[in-house]
């Protein structure tokens, strides 16, 4: 089942304590394509499922990752069932049966499933920051990563059957990533996404997929796209404009962009005037750089820039609502433009 351009999305997470009210929250804001959530709560991040498979590993607020004895040479792998792992991934069974219970009764409107790992270059950045060397880091941070994406892959294929599951690899390790002082080459990052989107890659002919990318902040988004990734979710600014030679024949070979056009980091108003001002300025400049303007909008979901985890309830509906009119006015921009150029 195809998605569907301009599509509404976030980034996962919410500002609730448990995951029943969370999962409801998600689903009733975005039933089309709903993103499994995080909670607030200490425990549930992305790291913590990162720490789930590492002997004597803890995570310290606000999400620091710590080892009992940093000289580790192998990851457990215990199972991949993730269901039957409790903390970090404790949500996901509830996700599921929200998941299916709506696709069994409300399947006109559901068309596919998006959930967040963390991403191997992230991961290996947490392990080195914890002691280990980083070609080691860089090793288990991938084989990690590769094992959380299969399997949350995997168990979301079962719930949703013929809809789109979409992966996406949380990078916010790779904000800055251009800087002459980062830890990784631009190969060592390289190599490391591409061993988790291959991964991912033999799941293909179980249905509709969609392997992502979020970096939320200006990074080398050359490396990303080169990665094999089809989908990378961008914030409005993340220069993607020096990247304009290489996201041309990302779109033109049928990859996607989410635009974090919903800030999480200032506030917002009660309508998405100026965001939608801010999302098409950010356009012209990229179509400036020679990218297609209606495969900008045709190819495109709209998201928060970040997680909502640290909003008000109140105010993570405002942020979702704010979503579903631009990702209106995305819809309505894209068939206007495919009619002017006679499409």
């Amino acid at each position: 089942m195809a998605l569907r351009f301009g599509l509404p999305t976030s980034i996962g997470g919410l500002p609730f304590a448990d995951h029943a009210t969370a999962v409801e929250f998600a689903l009733e804001n975005q039933p089309w394509f709903p993103t499994v959530p995080r909670l607030r709560s200490a425990g549930t991040g992305l790291i913590h499922q990162v720490a789930s498979f590492i002997d004597g590993a803890h995570v310290a607020e606000p999400g620091i990752l710590e080892l009992a004895d940093p000289d580790i040479s192998s990851v457990r792998i215990e199972s991949t069932d993730l269901r039957t792992l409790t903390g970090s991934f404790a949500g996901l069974a509830e996700f599921i049966a929200q998941v299916r219970a709506k696709h069994l009764t409300e399947s006109s409107e559901f068309l596919g499933v998006r959930a967040g790992v963390l991403g191997p270059a992230t991961t290996a950045l947490a392990l080195r920051s914890a002691g280990v060397p980083l070609d080691l880091a860089l090793d288990i941070g991938t084989t990690i990563s590769q094992t959380i994406a299969v399997a949350l892959h995997d168990e979301l294929r079962r719930a949703v059957d013929g809809a789109t599951v979409a992966i996406v690899l949380s990078e916010p390790g790779l904000v800055g990533s251009m800087h002459p002082t980062f830890p990784l080459l631009c190969g060592q990052v390289h190599s490391a996404l591409v061993q988790v989107v291959d991964a991912l890659d033999t799941r293909r002919n179980h249905g509709p997929m969609l392997i992502g990318a979020h970096v939320p902040g200006r990074t080398d988004w050359a490396t990303v796209i080169a990665s094999g990734v089809s989908l990378i979710s961008v914030p409005v600014g993340g220069n993607l404009e020096g990247a304009a030679k290489h996201l041309q024949p990302f779109l033109d070979a049928g990859g996607a962009v989410a635009w974090g056009a919903v800030p999480v980091d200032e506030p917002l108003g009660t309508t998405e005037e100026l965001l939608w001002r801010r999302l098409g300025a950010f356009w012209c400049s990229l179509v400036g750089a020679g990218v297609d303007p209606f495969l900008l909008r045709a190819q495109s979901f709209v998201s928060t820039s970040g997680g909502l985890g640290h909003f008000g309830v109140s105010q993570a509906s405002n942020a979702f609502a704010l979503v579903d009119a631009l990702s209106v006015r995305v819809r309505r921009q894209a068939a206007g433009t495919r009619l002017s150029l006679g499409a």
